[in-house]
């Protein structure tokens, strides 16, 4: 597997959307922009080994990128207290589970189970995902598993608007869902 890095993408005419999806066609990374940037830097935090394609637009049209490459910058999660575990039951496997309508579980003890609509989802949240149930090896609530996760992904070298991104696209919608996200974008405005 390739090393995590660092993406800067120029354009002096500025873009509204960026991508990077690599040659077997999974999202590594998206963002559209409330208005257009010159530049924008991101981190490829879990690159999949496979040549990556980098592309951006403008108002739906596609602009020529020049990017500069470079050593990972890490954000440091040490702020983040992770409270006294609850429990401790690791489940150290993980398996595939058809049945379920879940994107993943963790049956504690046994292994942590991903779903069908694990596949679905975008390269970068799946890590997330998998953070938050081992999350559950010591934690029975959702908020402490999120916060385990959310450690885990800024030590893997994610960028924060990926932690986000992840919480909204993995969590199934709740009234719990909205506190959650805020809760984890109030932990990262201190990076």
């Amino acid at each position: 597997m390739k090393r995590p890095k660092t993406i800067i993408a120029l354009n002096p005419e500025g873009f509204d959307k960026i991508t990077a999806i690599d040659s077997a066609g999974n999202l590594l990374y998206y963002r559209g922009l409330t208005y257009p940037v010159k530049k924008w830097r991101f981190n490829l935090a879990f690159p999949t080994g496979r040549k990556v394609f980098i592309k951006a637009y403008k108002n739906g049209i596609f602009k020529t990128l020049k990017l500069k490459i470079q050593r990972l910058k890490r954000y440091n999660s040490e702020f983040i207290k992770l409270p006294k575990y609850d429990h401790y039951k690791l489940s150290k496997k993980l398996m595939y589970d058809p049945a379920t309508k879940q994107m993943a579980y963790n049956h504690l003890g046994n292994a942590i189970y991903i779903g069908q609509n694990f596949y679905h989802l975008p390269y970068f949240v799946r890590p997330f995902i998998i953070f938050h149930e081992q999350g559950h090896n010591y934690y029975w609530d959702e908020e402490p598993a999120d916060l385990y996760a959310i450690k885990q992904m800024i030590d893997s070298g994610a960028n924060p608007s990926d932690i986000i991104y992840a919480l909204d696209e993995g969590l199934t919608e709740s009234n719990l869902k909205q506190g959650r996200i805020k809760q984890a974008y109030n932990y990262l405005l201190k990076l």
